[in-house]
């Protein structure tokens, strides 16, 4: 993917392919790292080279390159439809994706996708700082089993808050918490922070310090 934060200050920036940002995502463009808060529609710079008629067997679509997208939602005219494969210029698509209208579009129509960025700038202990057009965008991809445990997190916590907190549930075994402890926690739940710390809790080493 490539950036164009050409600013220390600007909140958006475009990129190259929006398939596996989403928002919330955090990126990293060269030392700076950022939070996606947003995404809008941007030209992708390609034009329908083939009118395109309304109807929903109508799914191929022709563009001058087919290497300038992924599959990703893109929009012609106020028609959105989801690319499914690419074969040289040519998009299979499912067509007015996302309850948008099914129309016909003309030769020429601009080809959009969401590619415009809306970002939090300079976060977690970066600065913000001025990119070049054509920068790599790095993605950070959070581990399955965090993105488990997170999921089991906020379900639990959805459930525990619609009962006020007063569900007694089991610990682990050999935890000798009693009945009502505020900490009890499943059994199943206990087990998945555990291995998720396990696997990927930054270890810190305490290293003893004097006075020179």
């Amino acid at each position: 993917m490539v950036s164009a934060f050409t600013d220390g200050v600007g909140a958006t920036g475009t990129c190259s392919d929006s398939s596996v940002i989403g928002v919330g995502s955090i990126i990293r463009v060269e030392q700076e790292r950022m939070i996606v808060t947003g995404k809008a529609m941007a030209a992708t710079g390609q034009t329908l080279a083939a009118n395109l008629t309304a109807q929903n067997n109508a799914t191929t679509v022709q563009v001058q390159s087919g290497a300038a997208l992924d599959t990703e939602v893109i929009m012609i005219d106020a028609e959105k439809m989801l690319i499914t494969d690419i074969v040289g210029n040519n998009l299979t698509v499912i067509r007015a994706w996302d309850g948008t209208p099914l129309a016909q579009h003309n030769t020429t129509a601009t080809v959009y996708a969401p590619r415009l960025l809306t970002v939090q700038r300079g976060v977690l202990g970066t600065t913000a700082a001025s990119h070049s057009a054509n920068t790599a965008i790095n993605v950070h991809i959070v581990p399955s089993l965090v993105r488990e445990w997170c999921v089991a997190e906020t379900l639990n916590t959805l459930v525990q808050s619609r009962r006020g907190y007063t569900t007694i549930v089991k610990r682990s075994a050999g935890n000798n918490a009693g009945p009502g402890d505020p900490l009890d926690i499943s059994s199943a739940l206990d087990d998945l922070r555990r291995r998720g710390h396990t696997r990927y809790a930054r270890m810190r080493k305490r290293t003893a310090a004097r006075l020179v």
